[in-house]
């Protein structure tokens, strides 16, 4: 009886013993799934986390690009809009140009034929003065042709039209042969242009 309790107690023993090396196993494993499932979690989001800095140095590429090309468009844009200033400037310096250079011309015109007009009214008067009219000669005119030299000398005349009377024609003729010296300008470039050789008409006032 006693053996039999002994062996009972053993086997009670073992049964315990083979009862709880299975619960350490079962807890074992409970404990490596958890681990394993803690694992898999920490990599997903591990794996979310380096998506998600991934997607930010992405956008942040993106931003820099897109910077980086606002900046050349707003440059090229500056540039077109200096070039166009620049373009306008050039422009309008030269309407301005033109324009000092049109007005110089026009005074420098309106100065040529003052001093034209002036020197052309003084040779007249010269003329006239030496002048002695034929009587009845009112209605007569004649054109005559004068040369002169930038000395003022006389180089030539001649009478290009007649006025159908030669005493008259010859008259005036005389009066401009009777001139010394005629005021002519001292600038040579007008001399050459107006008083060199020119016509002049000759009438009775």
């Amino acid at each position: 009886l006693k053996r039999k309790k002994e062996l009972k107690k053993k086997k009670d023993l073992a049964k315990k013993k083979k009862e709880a090396k299975r619960k350490a196993d079962d807890q074992k494993k409970i404990l490596i799934k958890k681990k394993e499932k803690e694992k898999r979690l920490k990599e997903v989001k591990q794996k979310k986390e380096d998506e998600r800095k991934e997607r930010e140095r992405i956008e942040k590429l993106k931003l820099e690009s897109d910077r980086e090309k606002r900046h050349e468009r707003e440059q090229r844009l500056l540039e077109k809009m200096q070039q166009s200033e620049l373009l306008l400037e050039q422009q309008l310096e030269a309407e301005r140009v033109a324009k000092e250079l049109s007005r110089q011309q026009e005074l420098a015109l309106e100065k040529e034929l003052s001093e034209t007009e002036r020197y052309l009214s003084l040779i007249r008067s010269r003329i006239e003065n030496q002048w002695h009219i034929p009587p009845k000669s009112t209605g007569l005119s004649v054109v005559l042709q004068i040369k002169l030299l930038p000395t003022g000398e006389l180089s030539g005349v001649k009478i290009i039209e007649k006025s159908g009377v030669n005493a008259f024609d010859q008259s005036a003729e005389r009066a401009v042969r009777g001139v010394r010296k005629y005021p002519v300008p001292e600038q040579r470039a007008l001399f050459e242009k107006k008083f060199r050789v020119f016509s002049m008409r000759f009438a009775p006032s």
